[in-house]
């Protein structure tokens, strides 16, 4: 894998050599588990553009995260439903649907219920692992798939995505809301409200290594995003809906709810990578 992983994607999107070199001048760069406190957050509205497809020869390898897992666990919602159990079935149903086509590789982070780094330590060194993982395979995308919680408000509901900000790796946050925007309008389509997009820029109240990317510039906040641009990979987090809301449960209860979610989320990934059968 090269050093710019942005340009290796683009590569893969775009076969003019023209636009590969232009971007190889551009700055180089478990559980949805954050690395600071609670501030600095930007909400954008959903926006969706169309990419060069790749060419049919390309292999795209994507990497699909269930967030959290027994050791870490993630939000509990109305009547004991568990996160950490809800990601894992849309993960897998995801893999199902996307290894259907020819030119894509599609690998997870987790297959059971069991932390796949259980000497790694808490959540974000977990998240770590995660993220190191992404780069020794080669992902040109981390989907890490999540539910919501209101924290005491269960009229929080809606879906949105969490998109890495614009430091370091700079293209990745519009490859964010590019992928992240055909997936919430999908999910808008099964009665999900459209929450749109939000970036976090890490706090001041960790350590410093970690406040900053290695070009200076503030570093994102949530471990995933974080640790996989460290990693020069594009991620998203897909936050679904909020288990602690009732009619949002009621749109992810049961298989065959959540059946459409994992579709919602091949469709637009099989048309943002221009995937075939």
């Amino acid at each position: 894998m090269g050093d710019n992983m942005v340009a290796r994607i683009l590569w893969k999107k775009i076969t003019c050599a023209a636009v590969c070199l232009a971007m190889a001048a551009a700055l180089f760069g478990c559980g949805n588990g954050g690395t600071g406190s609670e501030t600095s957050v930007t909400s954008q509205e959903s926006t969706q553009t169309t990419p060069a497809t790749p060419a049919a020869s390309d292999k795209v390898v994507l990497l699909i995260d269930p967030g959290h897992d027994s050791a870490h666990p993630g939000a509990t919602g109305i009547g004991g439903v568990k996160e950490e159990d809800l990601t894992l079935q849309v993960g897998k149903m995801l893999e199902e649907q996307l290894q259907q086509y020819s030119n894509v590789e599609v690998y997870m982070t987790r297959e059971t219920s069991a932390c796949p780094y259980p000497d790694a330590g808490g959540s974000v060194e977990d998240n770590r692992a995660r993220c190191a993982y992404a780069e020794e395979i080669g992902a040109d995308f981390m989907i890490s798939l999540h539910f919501n919680s209101g924290s005491g408000d269960a009229t929080a509901n809606g879906s949105m995505i969490l998109i890495q900000n614009t430091n370091y790796e700079p293209t990745y946050n519009q490859m964010g809301q590019d992928l992240g925007g055909r997936i919430l309008g999908n999910l808008a389509s099964l009665g999900f409200a459209n929450r749109g997009f939000q970036t976090k820029d890490m706090t001041d109240d960790v350590e410093p290594e970690q406040q900053t990317y290695p070009d200076g510039s503030r570093s994102d906040y949530y471990a995933i995003l974080h640790h996989a641009k460290l990693h020069h990979v594009p991620a998203i987090i897909v936050e679904h809906g909020f288990i602690t809301n009732q009619e949002d449960l009621d749109r992810i209860s049961g298989t065959e709810n959540l059946q459409k979610l994992a579709d919602a989320d091949a469709q637009a990934i099989v048309e943002y990578f221009g995937l075939v059968k």
